[in-house]
C-alpha cells in the first residue's frame, strides 16, 4: 500500500509468510489479529509477513484503495499489505478460497500452503520448523 513493489526475492534467508485476504472474508478478519501479533513477536527473528490483497475482487464490490487502508488500520497492521489490483498475483498463486496462506522458506521455496483461517500457533509452529531447517542447512 506504500507504492513499492513487492519482490519475494528481496526476502530470500528469512521466512516468508503470504496471506491472501480481503476485507469482506469473515474467516480473513479473525487471523488478522493472529498474524499482526505474529509480525510483532517473529519479525525481528527472521519472519516476513506480506498480506496481498484482493484488490480487483474488492474494486468490484465497491471498496476503494482508500477503503482498504482504512480497514488495515483498524486492525493495526504493521506488516506490508500488497495490493493485487488486476488479480494476476492471485491468479499465479492458484488461492481459493479465502484466506489462503504460503510458507516459503529462507531458500525461496514454497514449503507450505494453509487453507483457512491461522492462529498465532500456526504461525509459531510453522516459523519454528522452517527456521531451524535454514539454520541446519546453514551450519558448517
Amino acid at each position: 500500500m506504500s507504492g513499492d513493489t513487492v519482490n519475494l526475492t528481496a526476502y530470500r534467508g528469512q521466512v516468508v509468510l503470504v496471506n491472501f485476504w480481503g476485507t469482506w472474508c469473515e474467516p480473513c478478519k479473525r487471523e488478522l489479529p493472529a498474524l499482526q501479533a505474529a509480525n510483532e513477536r517473529y519479525g525481528d527473528k527472521g519472519l516476513t509477513i506480506i498480506g496481498v490483497n484482493l484488490t480487483d475482487d474488492e474494486q468490484s464490490q465497491g471498496v476503494s484503495e482508500d477503503g482498504i487502508r482504512t480497514f488495515a488500520e483498524q486492525y493495526n497492521l504493521t506488516y506490508p499489505i500488497a495490493l493485487d489490483r488486476d488479480g494476476s498475483v492471485t491468479d499465479a498463486f492458484r488461492v481459493f478460497p479465502l484466506p489462503t496462506s504460503f510458507f516459503i522458506d529462507a531458500q525461496g521455496q514454497i514449503r507450505y500452503v494453509h487453507v483457512g483461517e491461522l492462529t498465532l500457533d500456526d504461525v509459531a509452529a510453522r516459523f519454528t520448523e522452517l527456521q531451524r531447517e535454514g539454520l541446519a542447512r546453514s551450519a558448517p
